[in-house]
């Protein structure tokens, strides 16, 4: 996504991340998906191109482990400022292929995520796409007004 300003924070990176996070999350629920790697794409105000990915030991559609991964491949290369920012999933898997459970994730925090994006999914498909946003873009409408996050930036 080519955004409308330059970013030139973390915060403004990791907010643009949210967006994106929510859409690809979406995307994989709706088509009954999950991903097992994560790929982030940046690219500057001098127009340098950066890939990064990182492989997830279990396959995710949920917007919180999308999130955490892609801005902590951020962290990773944080090159600042930005014009573009990207975030794709791949390997994708059917959501109902069996997954080997392991004993050190913690198995309540993903249910937990995975209700939140459910009950999200729903709000939106119900009232509209606006009718409901993650508290992490509270930031944005105090940096930008009372404007939708997405016109402050895309």
């Amino acid at each position: 996504t080519t955004t409308r300003r330059d970013l030139i924070s973390d915060d403004d990176v990791r907010i643009v991340l949210l967006t994106l996070a929510e859409s690809v999350g979406t995307r994989l629920r709706e088509q009954r998906f999950k991903g097992y790697v994560v790929e982030l794409s940046l690219r500057s105000t001098a127009l340098t191109w950066m890939s990064h990915q990182r492989k997830l030991k279990r396959a995710t559609d949920t917007t919180r482990e999308i999130l955490d991964v892609a801005y902590e491949l951020f962290k990773e290369v944080r090159m600042l400022p930005l014009r573009s920012i990207g975030i794709r999933m791949a390997t994708l898997v059917d959501v109902n292929e069996p997954e080997q459970l392991s004993l050190f994730v913690a198995e309540n925090e993903i249910n937990y995520n995975r209700s939140i994006d459910r009950a999200v999914d729903e709000i939106r498909n119900k009232f509209g796409y606006h009718s409901i946003s993650r508290g992490g873009m509270g930031k944005a409408f105090t940096s930008f007004g009372e404007q939708n996050i997405l016109t402050s930036f895309l």
